[in-house]
């Protein structure tokens, strides 16, 4: 019985100890490539490393020339006035573009005054016209008829032409005075820029500070012109009432 109980627990004992030298020669392999597979992994990881560090340097080289110790530009890279790297004035900017706005308000409003004229020019040629046939009838005279039914149709007409030339000559008034008053805006606004010249950071807020508000006896004046181009308006509707009522009295 005893050598019964020691042959199995020597068995036992022998087959622990084989299956533990089994597990420790299977997992050895495994250890050992992994562990090659980490050291051949870290010289790349470090070359990895190096490369980019080397491409770091070369910048932080450049930096270091042209900025100090605190990031401030050192003498070599700072920009100089005129040499095309000075500091974006934004009431530069500002004053460029309104320049160019108004600018293109005044082509516009010499367009529109333009064509107010042309209308101007035809209705005096009407009237004008009107009043020459009226004068030769009346210079030919005598008791025909039909040469007086023509002078009372000439004489019937001219009210007519006459207010339509007064009304053309009232509407041609409000764009001479837009127009006068954006051509002096446009002279501040580029004596601004004559005076200023934009060249200094200092001058910044400078002059361009106060010197981009209208003028007061100029364009800041808006109330009394708004004024006068309502009179101008009320004036014109009433010519052409007065026109339609003549018209109506004609036929």
């Amino acid at each position: 019985m005893m050598q019964r109980m020691f042959t199995l627990g020597g068995l036992s004992r022998a087959g622990f100890g084989a299956v533990l030298g089994a597990t420790v020669l299977l997992g050895a392999p495994r250890a050992w490539s992994q562990e090659t597979q980490a050291s051949g992994d870290r010289p790349q990881a470090e070359a990895k490393d190096d490369a980019v560090r080397a491409g770091r340097e070369p910048r932080r080289e450049e930096r270091s020339q042209t900025t100090g110790a605190r990031g401030e530009p050192s003498e070599e890279g700072e920009a100089q006035p005129g040499s095309g790297c000075e500091f974006q004035d934004p009431i530069h900017a500002y004053h460029t573009y309104s320049v160019k706005k108004e600018r293109e308000e005044v082509e516009i409003l010499e367009a529109q005054l333009a064509a107010k004229r042309a209308h101007v020019r035809l209705a005096e040629a009407r009237l004008k016209q009107a009043q020459d046939q009226l004068a030769f009838y009346k210079q030919k005279g005598g008791s025909d008829p039909e040469v007086q039914e023509k002078v009372a149709m000439v004489q019937a007409e001219l009210p007519v032409l006459e207010a339509e030339h007064d009304a053309e000559l009232a509407e041609i008034r409000e764009p001479q005075v837009l127009l006068q008053h954006a051509r002096r805006w446009l002279e501040h606004l580029e004596r601004i820029g004559r005076q200023s010249g934009y060249s200094g950071r200092g001058r910044m807020f400078g002059q361009m500070g106060m010197g981009m508000m209208p003028p007061m006896g100029g364009r800041g004046s808006m109330a009394q012109i708004n004024e006068q181009l309502e009179q101008l308006r009320s004036q014109v509707e009433g010519l052409r009432r007065q026109l339609e009522s003549l018209g109506r009295e004609s036929r």
